[in-house]
Order: C-alpha cells, then sequence, then structure tokens
C-alpha cells in the first residue's frame, strides 16, 4: 500500500471511528456524521416520526458502522436501510404488531425517493392507440414510466405513512389505521412533480407486475383474473393513462415499431 493509501484507510477510519477523536479531525469525525443522520432523516421522515428522532439518530449511527456510504452522493446510502431495519426490529425484544410495520413504512419511503428522482418519460399520446386495430390489443406490452415501483407489504403501510407524513398539517385527512389490516399492494408512480401513491388489489398487483416484467395486455390481464375473477380491466386502464404510467406501447408482432419509437 503507497503511503497515499495508507493514509486515505487512515483517514476513512478516523471518520467511521465510534467516538469522536481528538483535535481538528474530530470536526471532520463531527460532520460527517452529522451530514450522514441529514441524508437518511431527510429519505425517512415517516420513520423518524414513528420511533423518534433520537432513536432515529441511534439507527441512523448503527447504519454508518456497518454500511459506509461508498458513494460521493449521500443519497444512495439510504437504498440498504430498509433491509437494516427490518433485521433490527426482527429482535424479539420488538415482537409487538407496532414494531412489525417499521420496515414497510422505510421500504415505502424508499420506493418514494426512487420514483421521484427516476428518469423523466413523456406519457403515450392516447391519439396512437387510434390507430390500433381492436383485434390487436391483447398483443399490445406497454412501455411503463421509469419512476413506476410496486410493493408488496406485509402491514397496512400506506395509511401509517400518510398519517405520518401529514401530522404538521391537521387540515388534511387520513385513514384510519388497523395493524390487523394485513398486507396491501401499492404502486408508486411520479406525475409531474407529485408521487402518486396507489392502493392495488391483489388482481391490480398482479395486472401491473405483468406489465412491468414485459406481458401482453391479455397475459396481464389473464394474471390478474387468476387472482381476482371480478378484476376490472376498464378501471386499470383508465388509472394507466389518468396517472402517465405509460410511455408507449409495441405489439408483439412488431406491429408498432420499438417502444422508443412510441415514446
Amino acid at each position: 500500500m503507497t503511503d497515499l493509501r495508507a493514509w486515505q484507510a487512515d483517514f476513512a477510519a478516523t471518520l467511521r471511528a465510534p467516538q469522536a477523536p481528538a483535535g481538528g479531525m474530530g470536526v471532520y469525525h463531527a460532520n460527517h456524521r452529522a451530514n450522514f443522520r441529514r441524508a437518511l432523516a431527510l429519505a425517512y421522515p415517516a420513520l423518524e416520526r414513528l420511533v423518534g428522532a433520537d432513536y432515529f439518530t441511534q439507527l441512523s449511527d448503527e447504519f454508518q458502522a456497518c454500511t459506509p456510504s461508498r458513494s460521493g452522493d449521500l443519497h444512495h446510502a439510504g437504498a440498504p436501510f430498509p433491509a437494516f431495519v427490518r433485521a433490527h426490529f426482527a429482535a424479539p425484544r420488538f415482537a409487538a404488531a407496532r414494531y412489525r410495520c417499521l420496515a414497510d413504512v422505510a421500504e415505502l419511503e424508499w420506493a418514494h425517493q426512487e420514483s421521484w428522482l427516476a428518469a423523466d418519460a413523456t406519457p403515450l399520446d392516447l391519439g396512437t392507440l387510434r390507430d390500433i386495430a381492436a383485434a390487436d390489443w391483447p398483443s399490445l406490452r406497454w412501455v411503463l414510466h421509469p419512476s413506476l415501483r410496486l410493493l408488496h407489504l406485509a402491514s397496512p403501510v400506506h395509511a401509517i405513512w400518510l398519517a405520518n407524513c401529514r401530522a404538521a398539517d391537521a387540515a388534511l385527512e387520513t385513514p384510519a389505521i388497523e395493524l390487523g389490516e394485513g398486507a396491501q399492494n401499492l404502486r408508486l408512480g411520479r406525475a409531474g412533480e407529485t408521487v402518486l401513491v396507489r392502493v392495488l388489489s391483489d388482481g391490480a398487483d398482479a395486472f401491473w407486475r405483468g406489465l412491468a416484467a414485459g406481458a401482453t395486455l391479455a397475459e396481464a390481464t389473464d394474471a390478474a383474473l387468476a387472482r381476482e375473477p371480478d378484476f376490472d380491466l376498464t378501471a386499470q386502464l383508465t388509472a394507466a393513462f389518468g396517472d402517465g404510467m405509460v410511455t408507449g406501447c409495441e405489439l408483439r408482432s412488431s406491429g408498432l415499431g420499438s417502444p422508443a419509437e412510441n415514446t
């Protein structure tokens, strides 16, 4: 190891040390820790409110110690945090139901961050679809917006997240929270300056996951009907285009060309 690399390794080790060193390095240590805490809190505001600022700081320090950032952009440092939170609250002392939702909240908040920062794309002009024969619709494959995220979480996380995002604004109503409601499917996607979060039925979740995996409209619909016999295809197509989640389309037989040509 060269002298420079040895110095860099020592400097990094000092920054990550549990205790602040004496002298000028203590300033770097404190700033490094504070910046990491701040970045994580910005990405996970609802989780911070749920566990409290002091406990969130403790989680942040433990997470940073075992998962130091490898990027100059601290935003990316938060990606492994949901898995860390899930492992942390899997300990026997956190067996109560109120703790089991915390990792789900973290997962939703990170998906929200990813959706917000995803690439832009122009929603598909519905006029394009007028040129497609009705007989060809089952063979269509949709190109979905880059911000689309699909989640299946064990707790009714949407209401929990809304309640803690909106707690500072008493004028905004939030759904009642019942932890026993069970698993929940969510679709996230950015429309303009807003990330939309939609709760999906099991059939709608299967439909969107099929489209995201490259299934044709007929294949995705069959998957949805297998999960939910009364699945409403019209409602999901309306939501898909209404939320701007479709940015292109193609026929399986290449009748419309490539997705890029239809965005």
